[in-house]
C-alpha cells in the first residue's frame, strides 16, 4: 500500500486544481497522505482536505519552528491554546522542531524554539499522540531536548543524518522520514542504510515544490521512486518496501493504518 508519511499537497497555489492532483494521485495508487501542519491558518485548510478526502487525507498539527521565530510568545500561546483543542482532530503533533540553518540567531532565539519544541513534546506524551520533527543544524539540542521523552514515538522528518546520528534517535525509538532529499545525501551513498526496514517511513515532502507543480501521476513516482531505492538497498521488493511503510507507521502509533 502505497502512503506518503509526509506532504503538503494543502500549501498550494490557488490555480492548482487539488482535487485533479489527489484523483490522479489515487489513480496511480495513492491510498492516502499525511499532511504536515505549521500554523493555524494552516490547519483549516487541511481539515477542508480532509472533510473532502476522509479516509485520504490525514491531518498533522504543529507549530514550525519558522512560525515559532516570526511570532511573538502571546501570538505562540493563542496557537497553542488551539492546538490543544484540535487534538481530536489529529493523527500527530507536528510539523515541529528546531531550525538553526540562519546564521545570527542568538541564544534567545534557540531558547525560544526549544521553549515550544518542549511544549508540544509534553503535550504529544499527555495526550499519547506520535510527534512529528523538523530538524535542521540542530542535532545536539533536539537529543537533548529529547533525553526526558524516551516513551514519545513518531517521526524525525526529511532525514539526512550521517550514521552517528542515525545510531542517536535509533536509541530514542523515531523513525526517520526518507524522501527525496535523502536520496542525494552522503548517507545514502553507501551499500545498505544505517537504518533497519522497521525503522524507516517514506515521505515525499511534496508534491508541490517551488519550481514546479507535478500532477498527481507525478507525486506517487516520486514516491515509488524512494521505495524501489530503499528496496535497492535493502535487496527486497517494492512492495515488500511499501509494506513495511505502513507496518511502521502503525507502530509509531498512527494507528488509522489498518
Amino acid at each position: 500500500m502505497i502512503f506518503d508519511a509526509h506532504c503538503h499537497i494543502n500549501d498550494s497555489p490557488e490555480s492548482v486544481n487539488i482535487d485533479a492532483i489527489i484523483q490522479a494521485a489515487i489513480k496511480a495508487g495513492l491510498r492516502g497522505a499525511m499532511i504536515g501542519g505549521v500554523e493555524p491558518a494552516e490547519w483549516q485548510r487541511q481539515k477542508h482536505l480532509q472533510q473532502s478526502y476522509p479516509n485520504f487525507i490525514f491531518c498533522n498539527f504543529g507549530i514550525h519552528p519558522w512560525t515559532v521565530a516570526k511570532n511573538d510568545d502571546d501570538t505562540l500561546s493563542d496557537m497553542f491554546s488551539k492546538l490543544k483543542l484540535d487534538l481530536s482532530k489529529v493523527a500527530a503533533l507536528g510539523e515541529c522542531g528546531l531550525d538553526f540553518y540562519e546564521k545570527g540567531q542568538s541564544i534567545e532565539d534557540e531558547t525560544k524554539q526549544i521553549k515550544w519544541l518542549t511544549l508540544q513534546m509534553q503535550l504529544a506524551m499527555s495526550s499519547k499522540k506520535p510527534i512529528v520533527l523538523h530538524k535542521v543544524k540542530a542535532h545536539s539540542q533536539m537529543i537533548k531536548a529529547l533525553e526526558p521523552y524516551n516513551a514519545l514515538r513518531g517521526i524525525v522528518h526529511g532525514w539526512t543524518g550521517p550514521e552517528d546520528h542515525t545510531q542517536d534517535y535509533q536509541k530514542k525509538g523515531l523513525l526517520f522520514g526518507i524522501g527525496p532529499r535523502y536520496l542525494k545525501c552522503k548517507a545514502a551513498r553507501s551499500d545498505k542504510p544505517k537504518f533497519s526496514l522497521s525503522e524507516f517511513c517514506i515521505e515525499s515532502d511534496g508534491p508541490f515544490k517551488k519550481h514546479e507543480i507535478p500532477d498527481g501521476q507525478t507525486w506517487v513516482d516520486d514516491l515509488n521512486r524512494t521505495a524501489q531505492f530503499l528496496a535497492d538497498q535493502f535487496q527486497v521488493s517494492r512492495s515488500q518496501i511499501w509494506s513495511q511503510n505502513a507496518e511502521n507507521l502503525r507502530k509509531a502509533g498512527f494507528d488509522f493504518l489498518v
